[in-house]
């Protein structure tokens, strides 16, 4: 979710059937996240409305993407909608609640262990691989805009800058995100802002903000375009040596290299089988895929001579 703060715009006290408590307010770029309660059932929820700052027209087609969007992936990978007005006078969207993000785990309790680190990267990796499939890119992965159930289980949050399909869901596509979890390709060239592979180096940056307790890569946009960019990071010995590839590939700064990089299709285990071809996505997949037994190559099989044959004849 957005970061605390005091919120850009002005907060009903109730907005349709729910209650809102502006002293639960976060914002972001797109929006204004408050928690909310339906005074018909008690549910608690999480709504957001627009920020003042963006024209009218354009948030309300803005909501009207991101809710098609949630309604499509919100569930196992993403929050879920609850219920949307984006035609009232103050449209907005009614989401589940998820009381907290990694960023505020981290800020309460500290870095997190290996493998509960681990099992969020995996878990965001293939969230991730079901939304380029759809042709999603987030584009603002970052430890405020991912959710954690009570169960560690996390849920990708505010798709308010996201891409479908190439077409903004709103915006304009130089909106960046939080600075110390966008890839440098994003930093420098515009060609680069609907590409999956994106989300992937954002995926390296949280990974290692979960294990050390603070981004990669921190000061100003200036610095962080150069930060981003440099070939010698060195890892904190807080990142254990298990983890260390997983981490030192995704924050590879070249697209083109590693788990970022294209997808090779593997050889089929079958002589005369083409192999599968690549798929079209940023290569999430293959940090969570799971390899099988080996598949061994069928033996070539002698002809067998029907029973009612003749023996062959030797001369």
């Amino acid at each position: 979710m957005p970061e605390s703060g005091p919120p850009p715009t002005p907060i009903p006290a109730e907005l349709g059937p729910y209650r809102l408590a502006s002293d639960t307010a976060s914002f972001g770029a797109t929006g204004v996240v408050v928690r909310g309660v339906d005074h018909r059932d008690g549910q608690v929820v999480a709504v957001k409305i627009p920020n003042q700052l963006i024209a009218p027209d354009s948030t309300r087609e803005r909501l009207a993407r991101e809710a098609s969007t949630l309604t499509e992936v919100g569930g196992r990978h993403a929050v879920s909608l609850v219920a949307q007005d984006v035609d009232g006078q103050v449209p907005y969207l009614a989401m589940e609640y998820l009381p907290h993000t990694i960023a505020d785990v981290v800020a309460e309790r500290g870095r997190l262990g290996a493998p509960v680190a681990l099992r969020i990267v995996r878990q965001l990796a293939e969230a991730l691989a079901y939304l380029h499939e759809r042709g999603i890119v987030h584009r603002d992965l970052s430890p405020a805009n991912v959710g954690l159930t009570a169960d560690l289980e996390p849920r990708l949050l505010d798709f308010g800058i996201a891409v479908t399909n190439g077409a903004e869901i709103g915006g304009s596509t130089a909106e960046l995100g939080t600075p110390q979890y966008t890839a440098p390709e994003r930093l420098v060239e515009a060609r680069y802002d609907n590409d999956p592979r994106t989300d992937l180096y954002a995926l390296g940056c949280l990974a290692y903000f979960m294990l050390d307790g603070r981004p990669p890569f921190e000061g100003s946009r200036a610095d962080l375009v150069d930060r981003h960019q440099a070939r010698d990071l060195v890892l904190p010995p807080t990142i254990p040596d298990r983890l260390r590839p997983i981490v030192t590939t995704l924050l590879n700064p070249d697209p083109d290299l590693g788990p970022r990089g294209p997808r090779r299709p593997r050889p089929h285990p079958c002589r005369r089988r083409r192999a599968a071809p690549a798929l079209p996505v940023s290569g999430c997949e293959r940090l969570v895929e799971r390899r099988g037994p080996r598949q061994l190559r069928p033996r070539d099989r002698r002809l067998r001579r029907p029973a009612h044959a003749e023996p062959e004849r030797r001369p």
